[in-house]
């Protein structure tokens, strides 16, 4: 049944096994071992690629031994680079978003180098679940509703209507030896969390889930492609561009019942999140005048266009992605630095949180709830009593839950979203070096 699947999947894109040359990104696990399996009992023309990312010590060298030994066994020629993943990273750039850039841009350099059509990875449907739920949590528009694709360019992710129990059971049957990332066991990283608490209790209580999800995921794709071809119809009749600008008629964007939605899906393509794109759709009738700031875009709302225009400028509300930034930790145990926390350091009751995380600097009528005093604060006053600069004020970060502010990011926190005698989960938000 696995095989079957997996041999359907290239038939549904129209690639011949054959005549076609495969490179397998391979970590060692069950999955991409699976898949190297399976894809010798098909006779497809492959090879290996490995990252050894150094983050585990002993056990790293252990994965690349495995497989060294693994593809001399069966006649595979395999290919592995070492590299010091802390040395490669970029600024404000996690260890996981720099070892995504590493792996993927090494397999694009061998592909390359040996003429090879397409890169193979072993993502399943459970981590296709994993991934949707991630980008429902950001705030995502509905192309990120639909997981991960089929194909992207020349990846091919040929195990996405399997399950990981199909896997393991595929495994066992034909005693494939594989390793296990005892990391993937520690809650400190999002997904991880979503893999080991969440989803088993959602699976328990719904055993039909994953199933239906994969039915989902179909549906979802024939009804983007649906929205995307309406949204595109939209644009040309309503956006045109210059050299550096790009115009969205607003009028013709309020008037139509579906604004909001063409509004997130048109700036998605401009790295702006799905809650700033609705709220710039909710200042489009009040407030002329008001910019936006994503990345290299800045948008303008005027009085009969949104002006998108690639560079940046400085204005009073900037946004940034949290994950660029900081460093999120969930724990049923109470910090050890709790009462005198780093100044690069919030704790937060876990409880507390809203859905969506926003990380801006500050609004007009902004106003929280400071530790350590009594009643609300203006945020204008609190950065008149603490001197800051028009510079500084325009660059503090404010961590926000929702709309609420949790954080004046390395001054204070708002007392609602603070730890108290109740507070059985914790969120440590830790601010990265360098990234102020």
């Amino acid at each position: 049944m696995l095989v079957e699947k997996i041999k359907n999947s290239f038939s549904d894109l129209k690639i011949n096994l054959e005549n076609t040359y495969f490179l397998i990104a391979t970590s060692g696990g069950p999955d991409s071992m699976v898949l190297s399996h399976v894809m010798q009992q098909l006779g497809a023309k492959i090879q290996l690629a490995h990252v050894n990312f150094g983050l585990r010590g002993q056990d790293s060298h252990d994965d690349e031994k495995f497989l060294s030994e693994y593809a001399e066994k069966n006649e595979l020629n395999i290919f592995i680079r070492r590299v010091n993943t802390k040395d490669e990273m970029l600024d404000n750039e996690s260890v996981q978003m720099a070892a995504r850039r590493i792996r993927y841009a090494y397999f694009k350099e061998l592909m390359q180098l040996h003429n090879i059509q397409y890169c193979l990875t072993a993502h399943h449907l459970d981590d296709n679940i994993e991934t949707f739920f991630i980008n429902l949590t950001r705030g995502t528009g509905l192309n990120g509703l639909q997981g991960m694709k089929s194909k992207t360019n020349s990846i091919i992710r040929p195990m996405l209507d399997i399950t990981k129990s199909e896997i393991l059971s595929y495994a066992f049957e034909h005693e494939i030896d594989y390793r296990i990332d005892k990391s993937n066991a520690e809650n400190i990283y999002q997904r991880n969390l979503l893999r080991n608490e969440v989803l088993p209790t959602i699976f328990q209580h719904f055993p039909a889930f994953r199933i239906k999800m994969g039915e989902t995921f179909k549906y979802m794709k024939d009804a983007i492609l649906l929205m995307n071809e309406a949204i595109t119809d939209w644009k040309k009749t309503n956006i045109s561009k210059s050299e550096s600008t790009t115009y969205i008629d607003k009028k013709a964007l309020i008037k139509h019942p579906a604004g909001s939605t063409i509004l997130v899906e048109i700036l998605s393509e401009f790295g702006f999140q799905s809650a700033i794109s609705s709220d710039i759709y909710k200042n489009l009738t009040s407030n002329t005048g008001a910019a936006f700031q994503s990345g290299d875009y800045t948008l303008l709302i005027n009085r009969d266009k949104i002006e998108i225009n690639q560079g940046f400028q400085q204005f009073s509300t900037q946004y940034f992605k949290p994950e660029e930034y900081f460093d999120i930790f969930i724990s049923d145990e109470k910090p050890d630095f709790i009462d005198n926390p780093p100044k690069n350091v919030c704790i937060l009751d876990a409880n507390k949180m809203a859905d969506e995380i926003i990380v801006r600097t500050w609004r007009k009528a902004d106003q929280f709830y400071p530790t350590g005093m009594t009643g609300r604060k203006k945020l204008s006053d609190f950065y008149i009593d603490n001197k800051l600069s028009r510079i500084d004020k325009e660059k503090q970060m404010l961590l926000c839950l929702g709309e609420e502010i949790a954080w004046v990011v390395n001054r204070r926190v708002d007392r609602r979203f603070a730890p108290d005698m109740l507070t059985t989960k914790y969120a440590v938000f830790q601010l990265r070096e360098n990234s102020l």
